[in-house]
């Protein structure tokens, strides 16, 4: 599965039944493809109508801190296709002079 922690057994044993056909990336590589393929405003949309679905305060909270992790994403990060990197802007400190 996408996204899946593998332990060293695991890995070996999928390589053997898959060959060249099996992925896996590990570290700073692999977060950076991952939040790559996230179709950020697809998935704002679902935590939203998610929400609106849900009468439990508990799933209420759950999607809500789910929404504001993917909106953290959606406006600090940018992603780049080519080949740039994850750029994050410093916000500044309450201790830092202007």
């Amino acid at each position: 599965t996408r996204g899946q922690l593998l332990n060293d057994d695991q890995y070996y044993k999928l390589i053997e039944e898959n060959g060249d056909e099996f992925d896996a990336r590990m570290g700073a590589e692999a977060i950076y493809e991952l939040l790559r393929s996230i179709n950020i405003p697809l998935e704002v949309k679902q935590i939203r109508e998610d929400i609106g679905k849900v009468n439990s305060d508990t799933k209420i909270k759950k999607y809500s801190k789910r929404d504001s992790y993917v909106c953290v994403l959606n406006h600090d990060y940018q992603v780049g296709w080519a080949n740039s990197r994850i750029v994050c802007p410093r916000r500044p400190n309450n201790n830092d002079k202007l």
